[in-house]
């Protein structure tokens, strides 16, 4: 899998150059395999339709347009990891003060600063961010 940006002025024929090298690649496109495109929310009906008349046989079956949040649903139905339990933004407070307060000697920066919110909020972003680089191996 490949990412490629293209970029350019308005109306410089981006989306027009896109669309024809996704229909082409899904001309050659084993059978069993899909191409994905993500685009905002707002642009999943459109761009759907401008891939449906560009496409010599009018249809994407091959092709699939989805939107970011319907990505996020997508990979939750098909990791099987809905409705499990998710911790709140408590629950994870509680875990940092708890880690950071039994070994204080580890993290003196820390201790002495965990009370500050905005640390506790740094923190707790940083945690989101290294889980969501480890799904992704």
């Amino acid at each position: 899998m490949a990412i490629c940006f293209i970029t350019g002025k308005t109306g410089t024929g981006k989306t027009q150059h896109l669309l024809e090298q996704i229909i082409a690649k899904s001309k050659v496109l084993p059978s069993k395999e899909r191409i994905l495109i993500i685009v905002p929310e707002q642009g999943t009906l459109d761009v759907q339709y401008e891939m449906i008349q560009k496409h010599p046989n009018h249809c994407i079956t091959d092709i699939e347009v989805l939107s970011f949040g319907r990505l996020a649903h997508r990979m939750v139905d098909e990791l099987g990891v809905a409705g499990k339990t998710v911790i709140s933004d408590v629950g994870k407070n509680m875990i940092i003060r708890k880690i950071i307060n039994d070994d204080s000697k580890s993290y003196p920066f820390l201790a002495k600063n965990i009370h500050k919110k905005r640390l506790r909020k740094r923190i707790k972003r940083f945690d989101v961010r290294v889980l969501k680089v480890y799904d992704y191996r």
